[in-house]
């Protein structure tokens, strides 16, 4: 998945140890970190590099990402998501 490409279809072929959704509270593109929190939690995520970021049905990077976005974050765990899917 590119950069500015459209998004027909994603699969993957294994089950996520970690699975969060919640709203992106804030950003540190530097440390490549997020904070999101649902309604009762508050966790710091860590993005692997290279990050697949699906926004809106486009892939992006993690400079699309901005606060307030609704988001599903998937991985090993909180120190390795691998996956961010925006305004599902």
């Amino acid at each position: 998945l590119g950069f500015g490409e459209t998004v027909v279809w994603a699969e993957r072929t294994y089950a996520p140890a970690f699975k969060f959704e919640g709203t992106i509270e804030t950003i540190a593109p530097q440390d490549r970190t997020l904070v999101v929190t649902d309604k009762t939690t508050r966790k710091t995520i860590t993005l692997t590099d290279p990050v697949t970021i699906i926004a809106g049905g486009l892939g992006g990077g993690i400079y699309s990402l901005k606060t307030g976005d609704k988001v599903k974050v998937s991985g090993r765990d909180k120190s390795a998501v691998d996956t961010v899917v925006v305004g599902w």
